[in-house]
């Protein structure tokens, strides 16, 4: 069912109470990792809440939730979700800072060709319909020339999202930057890490531009 769900969604947010009420206490990490998973190789942003939940009452997180924290980055984690944390805690922006402080720290762990590798050989090996779309093949493609090329920055034009949502399901250590048409969109693909985007309502003078731009910068 989860798949469905997933398939149907824009964005995933996984909440831990809910889960903890519908599951086994030492099922929740396995569900948890499971539908991480699932939604990267979905290509949909993956957020999870109820993480530092101490921070209601305490100035610093324990060293589970701290630990807990930094392996939702490196599983591929796009964001963490404060909810009571910061709305009725009496630490709200200790707890924002520490949340901040530990995800960048993970990400400077994060491999990225490690975790490119990982969602190329499950889309082979395990996906039940193992063909790539144009898009994917073009995403995957992309991502793994930004690597090898040591490239600064990858500019992805887009008008219906598809494509730069595909290429940011791999996790790229570049920057991206979504060109998006029409402009009312551009909000939509901002949610996955490392990703910002921008819109244009003259979708070919914008490619132009900005690709000469990073010609000339060398970032692209």
């Amino acid at each position: 069912a989860h798949k469905e769900i997933i398939d149907a969604a824009d964005v995933v947010v996984l909440s831990r109470g809910n889960l903890g009420v519908a599951l086994a206490p030492e099922k929740v990490f396995l569900a948890q990792k499971l539908l991480v998973r699932a939604a990267g190789i979905g290509g949909k942003p993956v957020f999870v809440s109820r993480v530092v939940d101490s921070m209601t009452e305490a100035p610093r997180p324990t060293r589970a939730e701290a630990t807990d924290v930094a392996n939702l980055v490196l599983d591929g984690a796009d964001g963490i979700v404060l909810g009571s944390e910061t709305f009725r805690g009496s630490y709200p922006v200790e707890a924002a800072t520490f949340i901040s402080d530990i995800c960048r720290s993970a990400e400077e762990c994060f491999s990225a060709s490690t975790f490119y590798q990982m969602q190329m050989e499950t889309l082979g090996a395990y996906a039940l319909h193992p063909d790539m779309s144009k898009s994917e093949a073009l995403a995957s493609s992309a991502v793994r020339a930004a690597g090898k090329m040591d490239a600064k920055l990858i500019i992805v034009f887009t008008v219906t999202g598809n494509t730069a949502r595909m290429l940011s399901k791999y996790k790229p250590s570049q920057p991206v930057l979504c060109v998006v048409c029409p402009t009312s969109s551009a909000a939509q693909y901002s949610s996955s890490r490392r990703r910002a985007s921008i819109g244009s309502a003259n979708g070919a003078s914008m490619k132009r531009s900005s690709s000469v731009a990073a010609f000339k910068e060398g970032t692209l």
